[in-house]
Protein backbone atom coordinates (compact mmCIF):
# COMPACT_ATOMS: atom_id res chain seq x y z
CA UNK A 1 0.00 0.00 0.00
CA UNK A 2 2.98 2.31 0.50
CA UNK A 3 3.68 2.39 -3.25
CA UNK A 4 0.16 3.68 -3.99
CA UNK A 5 0.57 6.39 -1.38
CA UNK A 6 3.91 7.44 -2.88
CA UNK A 7 2.35 7.70 -6.33
CA UNK A 8 -0.54 9.75 -4.94
CA UNK A 9 1.91 12.09 -3.16
CA UNK A 10 3.92 12.49 -6.36
CA UNK A 11 0.75 13.26 -8.33
CA UNK A 12 -0.29 15.90 -5.78
CA UNK A 13 3.17 17.46 -5.95
CA UNK A 14 3.00 17.63 -9.76
CA UNK A 15 -0.45 19.25 -9.54
CA UNK A 16 0.80 21.86 -7.07
CA UNK A 17 3.84 22.68 -9.19
CA UNK A 18 1.62 22.94 -12.27
CA UNK A 19 -0.75 25.31 -10.46
CA UNK A 20 2.17 27.49 -9.32
CA UNK A 21 3.47 27.54 -12.88
CA UNK A 22 0.09 28.66 -14.21
CA UNK A 23 -0.20 31.46 -11.64
CA UNK A 24 3.33 32.75 -12.26
CA UNK A 25 2.77 32.56 -16.02
CA UNK A 26 -0.40 34.62 -15.67
CA UNK A 27 1.55 37.13 -13.57
CA UNK A 28 4.26 37.30 -16.25
CA UNK A 29 1.67 37.93 -18.95
CA UNK A 30 -0.04 40.63 -16.85
CA UNK A 31 3.25 42.43 -16.25
CA UNK A 32 4.24 42.19 -19.92
CA UNK A 33 0.84 43.53 -20.99
CA UNK A 34 1.05 46.45 -18.57
CA UNK A 35 4.60 47.33 -19.66
CA UNK A 36 4.34 46.85 -23.43
CA UNK A 37 0.60 46.83 -24.12
CA UNK A 38 -0.48 45.95 -27.64
CA UNK A 39 2.68 46.88 -29.53
CA UNK A 40 5.09 45.55 -32.09
CA UNK A 41 7.55 44.79 -29.28
CA UNK A 42 5.04 42.57 -27.49
CA UNK A 43 4.20 40.81 -30.75
CA UNK A 44 7.90 40.14 -31.37
CA UNK A 45 8.28 38.77 -27.85
CA UNK A 46 5.28 36.46 -28.23
CA UNK A 47 6.52 35.10 -31.55
CA UNK A 48 10.02 34.57 -30.16
CA UNK A 49 8.61 32.61 -27.23
CA UNK A 50 6.01 30.64 -29.18
CA UNK A 51 8.22 29.23 -31.94
CA UNK A 52 10.69 27.35 -29.67
CA UNK A 53 7.84 26.30 -27.37
CA UNK A 54 6.04 24.60 -30.25
CA UNK A 55 9.18 22.75 -31.36
CA UNK A 56 10.06 21.61 -27.84
CA UNK A 57 6.48 20.53 -27.16
CA UNK A 58 6.41 18.43 -30.32
CA UNK A 59 9.83 16.94 -29.58
CA UNK A 60 8.91 16.23 -25.95
CA UNK A 61 5.64 14.56 -26.89
CA UNK A 62 7.30 12.49 -29.59
CA UNK A 63 10.13 11.45 -27.30
CA UNK A 64 7.89 10.49 -24.40
CA UNK A 65 5.45 8.66 -26.66
CA UNK A 66 8.16 6.64 -28.38
CA UNK A 67 10.68 6.31 -25.57
CA UNK A 68 8.62 4.52 -22.93
CA UNK A 69 7.55 1.59 -25.14
CA UNK A 70 11.03 1.25 -26.62
CA UNK A 71 12.63 1.29 -23.17
CA UNK A 72 10.14 -1.26 -21.88
CA UNK A 73 10.82 -3.57 -24.80
CA UNK A 74 14.57 -3.07 -24.58
CA UNK A 75 14.87 -3.81 -20.86
CA UNK A 76 13.21 -7.23 -21.04
CA UNK A 77 15.92 -9.82 -20.50
CA UNK A 78 18.69 -7.25 -20.04
CA UNK A 79 20.76 -6.27 -17.02
CA UNK A 80 20.47 -2.99 -15.15
CA UNK A 81 23.84 -1.93 -16.53
CA UNK A 82 22.63 -2.43 -20.12
CA UNK A 83 19.43 -0.54 -19.36
CA UNK A 84 21.36 2.36 -17.84
CA UNK A 85 23.68 2.44 -20.86
CA UNK A 86 20.65 2.68 -23.17
CA UNK A 87 19.17 5.51 -21.07
CA UNK A 88 22.51 7.34 -21.07
CA UNK A 89 22.74 7.05 -24.85
CA UNK A 90 19.24 8.47 -25.33
CA UNK A 91 19.95 11.36 -22.95
CA UNK A 92 23.22 12.12 -24.75
CA UNK A 93 21.53 12.16 -28.16
CA UNK A 94 18.75 14.44 -26.91
CA UNK A 95 21.21 16.84 -25.24
CA UNK A 96 23.54 17.04 -28.23
CA UNK A 97 20.60 17.56 -30.61
CA UNK A 98 19.19 20.27 -28.34
CA UNK A 99 22.54 22.04 -28.12
CA UNK A 100 22.99 21.95 -31.89
CA UNK A 101 19.47 23.27 -32.48
CA UNK A 102 20.03 26.02 -29.92
CA UNK A 103 23.28 27.16 -31.51
CA UNK A 104 21.97 27.14 -35.05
Amino acid sequence: MQKGKDIANAAVLVMIINAISRVTGFGRDAVMASVFGASIHMDAYLVSVTIPLVFFSIAGAALSTAYVPVLTGYTKGRTIKERNQFIDNVINVVLITGIILTIF
